[in-house]
């Protein structure tokens, strides 16, 4: 992206936009390249050239974006539990803004093979981000240091797939989807907090925490 001229980053951002434009009103089965073009004003031969088809688009589009809330979260200086919380917030905001795409989103990974790259970049990323967390939430003291990172970071990742899932079965008001994400992880991570996080998250959030032995 570094040796990108400032049209050409300009014209990439635009026609990443208009994929996830197209795939909010028309889905995956609707996506038409011509029409793509058409929305980004660029030829079709020029996105088959950068891109290479759709599918690869499509994951273009979607890194793209979780790329732009990483770096959200990045620029807000977060760390530890604080960092877990402010990304399921810009998560949760994502959502709200553009709930077509995320359901389209999400209905891509329910059903794709586990092989296929949606599934690295939504769970195995996910899951991975996680794990980065809960290290340094340990070294910070915020989470005791004997649990199973592993499971609970595989369980942190699967609970906020659970939240959108049941928004989009309509359980979960759309507007609500931060503050959800957000509950998610104060519960998934309750039985792991040290008794000073989970004091400060009962106030917080309003959840029956278990108060840990400091180990």
């Amino acid at each position: 992206m570094n040796s990108l001229t400032r049209t050409q980053i300009e014209r990439r951002e635009r026609i990443l936009e208009a994929v996830r434009d197209k795939l909010s009103s028309h889905g995956y089965d609707g996506l038409s390249m011509r029409d793509l073009a058409e929305s980004a004003s660029v030829s079709p031969t020029t996105l088959y050239n950068l891109f290479g088809g759709k599918d690869a688009l499509v994951l273009a589009a979607l890194r793209d974006l979780l790329d732009q809330i990483a770096d959200r979260v990045a620029r807000s200086q977060a760390t530890g539990m604080q960092r877990l919380l402010v990304g399921a917030e810009e998560i949760g905001k994502q959502i709200v803004a553009t709930p077509e795409y995320a359901e389209g989103m999400t209905r891509t990974l329910f059903n794709a093979d586990p092989a296929d790259p949606i599934c690295e970049l939504l769970l195995a990323n996910g899951i991975d981000g996680n794990r980065q967390a809960l290290v340094e939430m340990q070294a910070r003291g915020e989470i005791q240091r004997h649990i199973d990172v592993e499971a609970f970071a595989r369980d942190l990742t699967g609970r906020g797939w659970m939240v959108i899932l049941l928004w989009m079965k309509g359980f979960i008001a759309l507007r609500d989807m931060p503050s959800e994400l957000k509950r998610s992880i104060v519960v998934a991570l309750a039985a792991a907090m040290t008794p000073k996080l989970a004091r400060r998250m009962r106030t917080e959030f309003n959840v029956r925490t278990p108060v840990a032995k400091a180990s």
